[in-house]
């Protein structure tokens, strides 16, 4: 409390606005099996309203194929997006370290200022990606957490990019199990997709490439055996069209929604 810039949980509440306020890594309660995800960053909540707002750094990471996620991590390290991450901004630097500790963030700061970049990725860093500033506002009519504004990319299979680019983020809480939609967008040609629902993740990209490298595998090459008892099992496949087109029309209605201001159901 002495030294707001230091890691750490906090939670606070404004007796007079009644303003829910907490700081530190953050527990989205979502459970996607293998596809592992850690949050750092601050939440506010209204409660009058029960609207929920997060600002987070998010470190997702899931199996997949290495060779289809370079293809990825190039395209959007090749392409301006919509602006560079600060490297030096406090709040980024901050839910880092909530993440992977104070030491090491030290060091990979250390760097940047050294060599103008991260020289040596921490291994707590070089997930399928690392998201920062990441905007989530939970809608009560879909039981989800939705993202709103751009997406910081900080690096993609351990690849910085560090470039704002347009998407969406969508995390349901379902009791038939949750589900996860992550859309990034490096231009109006270049975009990527990833959906898991119940032990299976689909992808498909705008790069033909990316999708073929799915297609030619076989069954027993995309298929994860869980690494212990207890876990789920986890396969991934190219996605089909229907499977993207919805998901489309699905963003564009929250889009068109928030435009409007009427909740859709």
């Amino acid at each position: 409390m002495k030294n707001p810039s230091s890691p750490g949980n906090l939670i606070a509440l404004n007796r007079n606005t009644c303003r829910f306020h907490g700081e530190g890594k953050v527990n989205l309660n979502i459970d996607l099996g293998q596809m592992q995800l850690q949050a750092a960053g601050k939440v506010f909540h209204e409660l009058a309203a029960n609207i929920p707002y997060l600002n987070l750094t998010l470190i997702v990471e899931f199996p997949f194929l290495d060779k289809a996620l370079q293809l990825a991590a190039s395209d959007f390290d090749s392409l301006p997006g919509k602006g560079t991450i600060s490297l030096g901004d406090p709040v980024i630097r901050k839910n880092i370290a909530e993440l992977i500790g104070e030491e090491k963030t030290s060091k990979l700061y250390d760097e940047i200022v050294l060599y103008g970049q991260v020289r040596t990725l921490p291994a707590e860093l070089a997930k399928t990606m690392v998201l920062g500033d990441v905007h989530l506002m939970w809608n009560n009519n879909t039981n989800s957490y939705q993202s709103f504004g751009l997406i910081g990319v900080r690096n993609i299979n351990g690849r910085e990019i560090n470039k704002y680019v347009e998407g969406f983020i969508e995390l349901y809480r379902k009791r038939t199990g949750d589900i996860c939609d992550i859309f990034l967008k490096a231009d109006d040609n270049t975009w990527y997709y990833f959906g898991y629902t119940r032990e299976v993740m689909q992808a498909i990209s705008s790069n033909r490439d990316f999708n073929n490298l799915l297609r030619v595998l076989k069954p027993e090459q995309r298929q994860v055996k869980p690494p212990r008892k207890g876990m789920p099992s986890y396969i991934y496949m190219v996605a089909s069209d229907t499977k993207i087109n919805q998901f489309l029309r699905h963003y564009e209605d929250v889009l068109e929604e928030r435009k409007t201001g009427n909740p859709s159901e």
